[in-house]
């Protein structure tokens, strides 16, 4: 019997060698293999388990077990552990490892997994729809979706008869569910499951829907907040867990876009002691230090419209524009600066033959075309070196052909406007700067020195009277084309009136004594591209391109001037009085103005002197100088497709 007992020990022993041992010893044998990489690890892995029968081992286990739960535990183990493992060997499919990093990667994804279930014998998760599910004596309520529209639902009729018909069906004993029942059955169930709770209740609305439009809690939502006035609310998305930390709340108030939202965010830091002195240190985020605007900013500040509106669009990229100078490497082409260029090259020489006589402002349409041509190949010679009669510039006499007959329109216009007005042009290009024929506006900061503005005059046009010498002032645009008198304190719009500013000081020995400012215009000369579902014939796309060519300013409001200006006829003097693109001011509103633009260009050069460099851009008009920023990437900032301006 001993004999036969060691037997059976030992022929145990030899199907456990085989059963376990030889597989072990195949797989450490291919494991130590050269070369090897990670999806050739998942293979021995896989050869292993299948030699050794683990799968039919929790076969047999999950068939012996009585426990659902436990079933589902070995079944999510199995299945993540060979996740965890493919996505090792999808993501380092030929990377070569020792079968001692394998382990500890290996460990590492699988340390990063939760295995856990609710124990449902003591916890439950309920999920329903409000009015149809049993949730008594539970310990918290999350209610979710509490919008107007959606909780209490908005009183939709989705039969064929009103709601006047309805009722009056009722009164003949038709029975119909009103708006005023539905009203009531949700603001009841909402009560309910409000109340359903033994120790706290979670009210939710969502900011926007599935259509990413905005939402507004309903009136349930603050029907509640009015009885609980010192409990915890969102406002916006806004809670005091989400900010209760220092960087949080800086991270938000740096990233979002919301005054409201910001400003409720500093008021919350403010109450908590751990946190309050987060709203001060934020002050100094996005400031270069005392001694690095000293050695950037040495001396007078001199600025630009477009510096200006770069540091009014976001501080950190006019810093790292203006300061730091870095550029994106730009492919040689065309762009929109050079069309620019082009447009005001072209009526630059219009006018200066206009001006010595040898263009009439009744020149035929041929006429202009023909000067217009002269003027391209003049341009294309200079400024590109090419001609455009050559072979193999078709993409560039493409676009120049388009180009010009848009000129064309412009040029006629424009002779059209001189032809009607008592205005005549008497400088082109007029240079405001220190070297120039006028001298630049200067602004004293308080450090004593001076934010310097200047620029280039497109065109200076003068009147006279027997008592003054009047100004007009036109700047040419060949892009959209925006302006707004209170958006002068804003610093937009702001450059034809340095230039007036510089011309009614300074401008004597030019233009005579008794300098008064008389309108100040941007001109529109490109037409922006006409969006059509159907094609538009010759004579509409004809008055869409002169419509286009629009005046933007101001304007003394006097009947002699604004007839010099505009002509006795009237004819460029907007046909109703609610036009906001020109606005008529007195003569004194003219140096208010001129005051007010002081005022707000002091204070931000004051604020780039100080060393404001923060990546918080602003929205102009209907879009974030985000979409176009060479920065983006540097600032991390994270730009919203709408931003509201609150």
């Amino acid at each position: 019997s001993g004999i036969i007992l060691i037997y059976h020990i030992i022929n145990r022993i030899n199907r456990i060698k085989d059963y376990i041992i030889t597989p072990l010893y195949d797989f450490s044998k291919a494991l130590s293999q050269d070369g090897l990489t990670c999806e050739k690890v998942l293979d021995c892995i896989y050869d292993l388990l299948i030699k050794i029968d683990v799968k039919k081992q929790l076969g047999e286990l999950v068939s012996s077990s009585q426990d659902s739960a436990e079933i589902s535990e070995i079944y999510q183990i199995w299945n993540l552990f060979f996740k965890a493992a493919g996505d090792i060997a999808e993501i380092c499919k030929n990377v070569t490892v020792t079968p001692e990093e394998y382990r500890a990667l290996l460990s590492m994804v699988l340390s990063e997994i939760d295995i856990g279930k609710i124990p449902t014998s003591q916890d439950q998760v309920i999920i329903g729809e409000s009015g149809k599910i049993r949730i008594n004596n539970s310990d918290d309520i999350f209610i979710l979706g509490v919008n107007e529209g959606d909780f209490p639902s908005s009183a939709k009729n989705n039969t064929v008869f009103s709601f006047s018909d309805i009722r009056e069906l009722q009164k003949c004993g038709v029975s119909f569910t009103d708006e005023e029942t539905l009203l009531l059955r949700d603001t009841f169930d909402f009560y309910k499951t409000v109340t359903s709770c033994r120790e706290n209740a979670y009210i939710t609305s969502s900011v926007k829907d599935s259509s990413m439009a905005s939402n507004k809690p309903s009136v349930l939502f603050y029907k509640v907040s009015s009885l609980f006035p010192t409990g915890t609310y969102t406002f916006d998305g806004i809670t005091a867990s989400d900010i209760a930390t220092y960087s949080v709340g800086l991270d938000f108030i740096g990233r979002h876009e919301k005054k409201r939202q910001i400003n409720t965010v500093k008021k919350i830091l403010a109450q908590n002691p751990q946190t309050s002195f987060a709203t001060e240190k934020y002050k100094s985020l996005g400031m270069l230090s005392k001694e690095t605007v000293q050695k950037i900013y040495e001396g007078d500040l001199r600025l630009s419209q477009s510096r200006i509106d770069s540091f009014r669009k976001c501080k950190f990229g006019y810093y790292c524009n203006y300061v730091l100078g870095l550029q994106n490497d730009k492919r040689i082409d065309i762009e929109s600066n050079d069309l620019g260029t082009y447009v005001h090259y072209l009526l630059q020489r219009l006018l200066e033959e206009y001006i010595k006589g040898r263009v009439r402002s009744d020149a035929s349409h041929d006429e202009l075309c023909e000067l217009i041509n002269t003027f391209t190949s003049e341009f294309t010679a200079q400024y590109l070196h090419i001609s455009l009669d050559e072979h193999g510039h078709g993409k560039i006499r493409s676009l120049f052909e388009r180009m010009k007959k848009n000129t064309v329109k412009a040029a006629e216009n424009i002779l059209l406007e001189l032809s009607s007005s008592e205005f005549k042009p008497a400088r082109l290009e007029l240079s405001i700067s220190d070297n120039g024929e006028m001298p630049p506006v200067r602004i004293r900061l308080s450090d004593g020195s001076d934010a310097v503005l200047g620029g280039i005059a497109d065109r200076v046009d003068t009147y006279t009277d027997e008592k003054n010498t009047y100004i007009k002032l036109i700047d040419y645009k060949s892009g959209k084309n925006s302006f707004s008198l209170e958006n002068i304190e804003k610093c937009d719009g702001i450059q034809l009136f340095v230039y007036m500013i510089s011309i009614c000081t300074k401008g004597s020995k030019l233009f005579g004594e008794n300098i008064k400012p008389a309108a100040a215009f941007y001109v529109t000369v490109s037409p922006e591209i006409k969006d059509s579902d159907a094609p538009i014939d010759a004579e509409d796309a004809e008055k869409y391109a002169s419509d286009s060519i629009v005046r933007r300013g101001a304007v003394l409001n006097s009947e002699e001037v604004m007839a010099a200006v505009f002509g006795k006829d009237g004819k460029f003097m907007p046909k109703y009085a609610s036009d906001k693109k020109i606005s008529y001011i007195a003569d004194e509103q003219f140096t208010e103005t001129f005051e007010k633009l002081k005022c707000a260009v002091g204070e931000l050069a004051e604020k780039m002197k100080k060393g404001y460099s923060e990546a918080l851009p602003e929205k102009i008009g209907s879009y974030m100088p985000c979409e176009y920023c060479d920065y983006k990437m540097v600032c991390r900032y994270e730009s919203k497709t709408v931003k509201d301006d609150e």
